[in-house]
């Protein structure tokens, strides 16, 4: 039903914001900012499909920054601090680009939010350990990758940090 929908474009509208990020990262140094420009447009095309969103409102900001368009990442700061997360996506997705920058601690924050949200999440309690564990909060981590497992027993990766947390600990 509902939260099916709501799924779907949850993931629909990350695989558009990954995409954007992605097509910036593989560009070649001359193209960096062609890419910056077109990743603009395939933002906007997102909205236009999905509606605002706080999450596409923060990627327009960074986008427009390293473009130079001050005012234009001004406006989408803006927009953003308006359009406050609602959902366990949207906080993770947020928190993701944020621990991306190495902002750890608002970061946390935004992760705990979407676990609290989804405790049974997989995604809000991978992206909280992996925070965890950077900050060096191993028994944090483990308790998240350990959530993780559960939710997602066929994912190796989540077993991987688990055990990365245990050897920080000496366990």
């Amino acid at each position: 039903g509902v939260d099916l929908q709501h799924r779907s474009e949850a993931d629909l509208l990350d695989r558009a914001i990954l995409s954007a990020d992605l097509h910036v990262r593989v560009a070649l140094p001359t193209g960096v900012h062609a890419a910056q420009g077109e990743s603009m447009l395939l933002l906007d095309e997102a909205e236009s499909v999905f509606g605002p969103s706080a999450v596409l409102y923060h990627e327009r900001e960074i986008h427009a920054e390293a473009l130079g368009l001050t005012e234009v990442a001004g406006a989408a700061a803006k927009r953003r601090d308006e359009l406050a997360p609602q959902t366990p996506w949207e906080f993770y997705a947020l928190g993701r680009s944020l621990l991306e920058k190495g902002n750890l601690e608002d970061a946390a924050r935004l992760f705990e939010r979407a676990v609290e949200l989804q405790p049974e999440g997989i995604w809000p309690n991978f992206y909280q350990g992996t925070c965890a564990y950077r900050r060096g909060r191993y028994d944090d981590a483990v308790i998240a990758f350990t959530a993780c497992v559960g939710a997602a027993p066929h994912l190796a990766g989540c077993f991987y940090s688990r055990a990365l947390d245990y050897t920080a600990l000496g366990r």
